[in-house]
């Protein structure tokens, strides 16, 4: 065989040793590759939706209770059952609701009750400040809706999936938002009318109970989105503080051991922040 014809059997049998690259490779593996890749995005999608219908299941109960709890109180204020509903589906936020149904069983001014409800609510305004510019929409009318909608439920139910609806451009967080908030509003003003008609049904034991269900659900939930341990000291220190203002004044125990654990724990942490700082740079300097 002459030279040029062994150099081109040479050079064909290496292209036929080459590798396949993605241009060569047989519609079967792209496919295969395809197929992998939808599996893994349908699982995603399916334990997200799992985890939505469990933090709708958990608000539930949190609002369940107390606005069942609110709807009793309600009835014994000598509110009607139309106020009640209105109540619940305007107002919406039950500590607003619960002051407005004390004002009524003392005959309250119209004007004490609107400041004391608009004081009361102004709690939700950083939440609000919070959330509406993740879930602002070109439509006003549905950004004040939203805006209505607003309760530390809702809130810590938004930010819990917030991180994950960044993985799907297609869900419109505007509207993402309004069906959680349409969710929770639906599931409370029911559980008020309900509690409205159970009085009377009711022992008064359960409907303590229904008080005090409400509390621990917003604490564990509080617990459950708390990320840094430092975020732990004024839960604890407030705890072991209010069983001893609680015998110095029992009506300020809870505002009292909420502020005093807060300022604490907060110079403990900036304590703590500023001593780690110094001994990072302290650290540098000596690397250096």
């Amino acid at each position: 065989m002459t030279r040029p014809a062994r150099e081109s059997s040479h050079s064909a049998r290496k292209k036929t040793s080459r590798p396949q690259t993605d241009e060569h490779r047989s519609p079967h593996h792209s496919k295969e590759g395809h197929h992998h890749s939808s599996n893994h995005r349908s699982k995603h999608t399916i334990a997200f939706i799992k985890r939505y219908y469990a933090i709708i299941a958990t608000s539930a109960l949190g609002l369940a209770s107390i606005f069942f709890f609110y709807g009793t109180q309600a009835n014994l204020s000598g509110m009607s059952l139309l106020e009640t509903f209105l109540a619940a589906t305007i107002v919406y936020a039950v500590p607003a609701q619960l002051i407005l149904a004390d004002q009524a069983i003392i005959r309250g001014s119209v004007l004490s009750i609107f400041i004391a409800v608009l004081l009361v609510n102004m709690r939700l305004l950083p939440m609000t400040m919070a959330v509406i510019p993740k879930i602002k929409s070109r439509f006003m009318p549905l950004n004040i809706i939203n805006a209505h909608f607003i309760a530390l439920t809702t809130w810590l139910g938004f930010l819990q999936l917030d991180p994950e609806l960044d993985n799907y451009p297609v869900i419109n967080k505007a509207h993402f938002y309004f069906g959680l908030g349409v969710s929770l509003w639906t599931i409370a003003w029911i559980m008020a009318v309900l509690g409205y008609l159970s009085q009377g049904v009711v022992s008064t034991e359960v409907q303590l109970a229904f008080v005090y269900a409400n509390p621990l659900y917003f604490l564990l939930l509080i617990l459950g989105q708390t990320r840094n341990k430092q975020n732990f000291l004024p839960i604890i220190l407030g705890g072991l503080l209010l069983p001893f203002l609680a015998l110095l004044s029992l009506q300020w125990s809870v505002i009292l051991s909420g502020l005093i654990g807060g300022t604490v724990a907060f110079f403990i942490n900036t304590y703590r922040t500023k001593q780690n700082t110094d001994a990072h740079h302290t650290h540098l300097k000596q690397r250096k």
